[in-house]
């Protein structure tokens, strides 16, 4: 079964993604307690331990956590405007080109191209 970890799940994308998701037989949402949901050393925590960790957060609180988390651990959906254009994350927007599919395929970050797009 797939971890999915959604931070920011309180958000309107966050519980938007949480309802379609929690219908799944083959996820499960993990989360942190609720006296630790705003700490980022908790977050990153469950973040590398999850199997895919969806950030549904301001830019701000996006960057603090990809920092806590390292470049390395866990793979990461970020839907805030903070690393659109980072060249660490792979910009998701398959449609791009068929290198482009391949490059969000195996990224562990991929930047979520908004409604722009």
């Amino acid at each position: 079964m797939t971890k999915v970890f959604i931070n920011g799940g309180s958000g309107t994308t966050g519980l938007r993604i949480a309802d379609r998701l929690a219908a799944r037989g083959d996820i499960r949402l993990v989360s942190p307690p609720e006296a630790h949901r705003k700490d980022v050393r908790a977050q990153a925590e469950l973040a590398a331990q999850a199997d895919i960790t969806i950030l549904c957060l301001p830019d701000e609180a996006s960057r603090a956590l990809i920092a806590a988390l390292g470049d390395e651990q866990g793979r990461v959906l970020d839907a805030s405007t903070a690393f659109r254009t980072d060249a660490r994350f792979a910009y998701g927007f398959p449609e791009l080109s068929p290198a482009h599919e391949a490059a969000i395929r195996k990224a562990n970050r991929v930047a979520v191209p908004g409604c722009h797009a």
